[in-house]
């Protein structure tokens, strides 16, 4: 199947809106409750927390994670299949599975969230953390599990409203490791489930 030059080889985009969740596996967030972050660290967030001037209602999409991304975008993603929607253990997911390992996966989770005030509570937890210039003014943080120049995948968390974030990722295929950042490509795909949540749907 044809895989666009932007986010060629797609092998995961997971949303999910909760702060503070990793990956073990692609597509798969890990609850971090095992290891949460001080109170006053979750909830009162310091000077450097963004701040969600124009906070979104997505229950819609919770409802329908699979209108998150229009035809047309997914045809630009090179991502020509039926979404699959199914709950997961931190709420609705749409995933796209593609001929061998592109695939692109969104999930939504209203289970504890707390924004970015806990995104940044917890960036120790991760390798590689850095905040991002905002889309349409919803902050943006990049985390992975090593520098994306040695990586193929990158999760990119969204901040909604002050008290949820909706968090996108994407693994690109191994021929692209190296070629494209994952962290950049990611951004790319959050434009376009941005421009999604503002036009109300597919």
């Amino acid at each position: 199947m044809r895989i666009a030059a932007t986010v060629a080889g797609v092998v995961a985009v997971c949303a999910t809106a909760v702060a503070g969740c990793t990956q073990t596996e692609a597509g798969q967030p890990v609850d971090t409750a095992e290891n949460p972050p001080s109170s006053s660290a979750a909830e009162q967030p310091g000077d450097e927390v963004p701040k969600v001037q124009d906070p979104l209602d997505l229950a819609k999409f919770e409802q329908d994670p699979c209108s998150s991304l229009t035809v047309s975008q997914l045809d630009d993603l090179g991502v020509n299949t039926t979404g699959e929607a199914k709950d997961d253990i931190f709420g609705p997911v749409c995933r796209w599975k593609s001929d061998g390992v592109a695939s692109v996966s969104v999930y939504y989770t209203v289970k504890g969230a707390k924004g970015m005030a806990q995104e940044y509570a917890n960036r120790d937890q991760h390798a590689y953390f850095e905040p991002m210039e905002p889309v349409r003014g919803y902050p943006l943080v990049a985390r992975a599990t090593d520098n994306p120049e040695n990586i193929t995948r990158c999760d990119v968390a969204v901040g909604v409203t002050d008290e949820s974030i909706v968090q996108i990722s994407i693994t690109q295929s191994l021929n692209k490791e190296g070629k494209e950042d994952p962290c950049v490509a990611t951004r790319r795909v959050v434009e376009m489930v941005v421009e999604t949540w503002k036009a109300g749907g597919a």
